[in-house]
């Protein structure tokens, strides 16, 4: 490597300092994932920290040691240790100001609070994120990258409407890059405004064709609004490019079952669970195809392990049809219940009812 070359070539102690951060930083986040090295990540940029606070001016000690511990952090991340990284920002920070004078909105200082949202972000701690992104935009607020990583804070925090606005306040600063589009028209599905998502995976689809998830969005809403052909058109083309797309493979399943084509639809339903087991939505479409095929027993397990891995409605209500073909009117009516407890659904209040005399007229 070059910074190998550089280290034979120099005695300069600043010069050894840097080079040994940067051959961390390829350990740590340059190289492909299959060369990358904590250890050594670790081992190197200790280096270039011990070789910082040798430095002999005191300004360029500590703003050195600052930098390289910034870099410890990030190997921090990547070795599993959250908590270590945030303390060495957080000390960072205050040294900054305390021993360089660095006031809040200055480059430096900045930088080091993005690294901490970010962690703080990756970590779970969303609350704390925002404060962080609250400090940065207070300093740096026309940059998009900070707009979309807090949209998507926000929305993990359940706040779709302000995810949106950050996501628009993305795209308005930079030229439209395919995730903003892809992030917004997700966050517009959880709203119900599938005519606003359809337009953003069409435009996430327009600036980068192979992008799988809008691929599968957009799928998704063409099923939904009876267009199997576009859906599935959507789904192979997603599926050329990753083959073992778990979601892409559960659509294709339940398009083809919709279609009439069950061996097929059990083809991609077994690729689709092969993949991801604990996909709750491809074994109620398998429970789906079990009924009609008239195996009531198949169709009872499919839909217990759907609703195991996701107590939705729509799974209840379907697996209580299975128990009720089967004659098991009491557990139906336990579905139906929950069905009308969850949604209100009146046909799930008649279907109980129903279930409940049958059950009675059975013990008689």
């Amino acid at each position: 490597m070059l910074q190998e070359e550089a280290r034979t070539a120099t005695l300069n102690p600043a010069h050894h300092m840097k080079l040994a951060y940067e051959i961390g930083m390829l350990y740590a986040r340059h190289y492909p994932e299959e060369r990358r090295d904590p250890r050594r990540a670790r081992a190197w940029v200790n280096t270039a920290i011990a070789l910082a606070d040798l430095l002999p001016d005191p300004k360029e000690r500590s703003f050195y040691s600052v930098f390289n511990r910034n870099g410890l952090a990030l190997v921090e991340v990547r070795d599993g240790r959250p908590d270590e990284a945030l303390r060495l920002l957080d000390e960072g920070i205050e040294r900054l100001g305390r021993e360089l004078g660095l006031g809040e909105k200055t480059w430096h200082r900045v930088g080091l609070r993005y690294n901490r949202a970010q962690v703080n972000s990756m970590s779970g701690r969303l609350e704390a994120a925002l404060e962080d992104y609250a400090e940065i935009m207070d300093a740096d607020d026309d940059f998009a990258d900070h707009y979309f990583n807090r949209g998507n804070i926000l929305r993990k925090l359940g706040r779709i409407e302000e995810a949106i606005a950050d996501y628009e306040r993305a795209l308005s600063l930079e030229a439209p890059f395919p995730e903003a589009y892809y992030n917004r028209g997700d966050a517009r599905l959880e709203l119900g405004d599938t005519e606003g998502a359809l337009a953003d995976f069409d435009r996430t689809l327009e600036l980068e064709p192979g992008h799988q998830e809008a691929l599968l969005g957009r799928a998704g809403l063409f099923a939904d609004a009876g267009e199997a052909e576009a859906a599935l058109a959507d789904v192979d083309a997603g599926l050329s490019l990753a083959p073992g797309h778990a979601h892409l493979l559960c659509l294709r399943g339940r398009l083809l079952a919709e279609a009439g084509r069950t061996k097929e639809a059990a083809e991609a339903l077994a690729a689709a669970l092969a993949g991801d087991p604990g996909m709750a939505e491809a074994w109620a479409v398998k429970g789906e195809l079990a009924y009609l095929e008239g195996d009531l027993p198949a169709a009872t397990a499919d839909f217990d392990r759907a609703v195991e891995l996701a107590d939705r409605p729509d799974f209840r209500f379907n697996r209580a049809v299975v128990h009720e073909a089967a004659g098991r009117f009491a557990q139906a009516a336990t579905d139906f219940d929950a069905v009308y407890a969850a949604t209100g659904d009146p046909d799930a209040v008649r279907q109980r009812d129903s279930c409940l005399r049958a059950a009675e007229r059975s013990t008689v």
